[in-house]
């Protein structure tokens, strides 16, 4: 009983993930815009990358979703979608109806990426340095307030040149 108070009291955004400082998974998987191209964990390398996994059936995701097209503007950030367990058409029109925030979008309907980044639910973010190392995951939708306590200080680190 005793642990099933102590988690009631945490903070569900804030679970540990075993991949912290650890490189992104191997994996190729289809593009979302070409289904005969394909991405792997290359597409993390020399970029400053932000990690969205997002689907069209999740309301949070819609909430999260006109966050992340101001975030769009940061300067040195990429944006990659990770669409999970979709439907490809779904996907399509949902990202034509409310706009395309990600610079690149991964597409996974059988969450098998996602099944080795540890992945929940829906939405859930990491931040992966330049060398395709995770170095935060969020759990739930960013917002305004989560980016600002526990995004942008990690973000500040690779301004001044001090991560790693």
């Amino acid at each position: 009983m005793f642990f099933l108070w102590q988690g009631l009291n945490k903070d569900p955004s804030h679970i540990p993930s075993p991949l912290i400082n650890k490189p992104i998974p191997k994996f190729t998987a289809a593009r979302l815009d070409s289904s005969n191209k394909s991405f792997s964990e290359h597409c993390f390398f020399g970029h400053l990358s932000l990690l969205v996994v997002w689907s069209s059936w999740c309301s949070h995701c819609l909430e999260e979703h006109t966050f992340l097209l101001h975030v769009k503007k940061k300067p040195g950030l990429q944006i990659i979608g990770l669409n999970y367990r979709d439907n490809l058409l779904s996907a399509k029109h949902w990202l034509k109806q409310y706009g395309n925030p990600y610079n690149k979008i991964i597409f996974d309907p059988n969450g098998l990426l996602g099944i080795n980044l540890g992945v929940y639910g829906v939405p859930e973010s990491f931040l992966l340095d330049e060398k395709g190392i995770i170095r935060y995951k969020h759990i739930g939708p960013l917002s305004e307030s989560s980016w600002h306590i526990d995004v942008e200080p990690l973000l500040s680190l690779w301004d001044k040149g001090s991560h790693g």
